[in-house]
């Protein structure tokens, strides 16, 4: 299984950017055969940050997905309304889930938390088995299933991990119990050796469409 997904920093007033990102949600849902979620970075990205995401089995049925879409006058009608709205090039990145894929997309107001380091290439097994062992942990401790993905494009090497709570005050308690988890603090002391020391980087989304 693959997470496909297009980032997007987007500027200008609330009133427009909210109901443009609904639209193309929308779009794409009932144009296309992908289950596609739209997210806001609240931390850890710059404003008016919004990721789209959609679960797919191969690149060749993500191309086939949006193969339509690439001909599709109101999708593009829907894409040029934005003229001038982003603020700089969209990004897409394509994920193999390696460990704990969801099931169906949360609702709405969901609190994802996504984590993202570069294991050293010659270490990537081991850094993938620390990797799916934390998320296990972070599981029993949370009640949080959180997936592990590896990057097929982009940074050599680069691991993420994405935990999804169904709202906010679940997302703060998750956190709170892991700060003081012992078991969560002695396995952090593990990525020595494991990864490029300062690629990690942490960011919340909520999801928004």
């Amino acid at each position: 299984m693959l997470l496909f997904s297009r980032a997007v920093t987007l500027g200008g007033s609330p009133r427009r950017v909210g109901p443009w990102v609904q639209q193309v949600t929308d779009h794409v849902r009932s144009h296309s055969s992908l289950d596609v979620t739209a997210w806001s970075c609240q931390f850890g990205h710059p404003l008016g940050t919004v990721v789209w995401n959609a679960l797919v089995e191969s690149q060749a049925d993500l191309a086939e997905a949006t193969a339509g879409l690439a001909s599709d006058g109101a999708y593009l009608d829907i894409l040029e309304s934005a003229e001038g709205m982003a603020v700089a090039p969209g990004e897409d990145a394509l994920r193999e889930i390696l460990h704990g894929s969801p099931s169906e997309p949360p609702p709405l107001g969901a609190v994802a938390t996504v984590t993202n380091a570069v294991a050293l290439v010659d270490r990537m097994a081991d850094a993938v088995g620390w990797g799916i062992e934390m998320a296990e942990h972070i599981g029993q401790v949370t009640d949080m299933e959180t997936s592990v993905s590896r990057c097929h494009y982009g940074q050599m090497g680069q691991l993420t991990w994405i935990g999804v709570q169904p709202d906010i005050a679940a997302a703060d308690a998750a956190g709170a119990k892991l700060r003081v988890d012992p078991g969560y603090i002695s396995r952090l002391t593990g990525t020595a050796g494991l990864f490029i020391p300062g690629s990690g980087h942490v960011a919340s989304f909520t999801r928004i469409a």
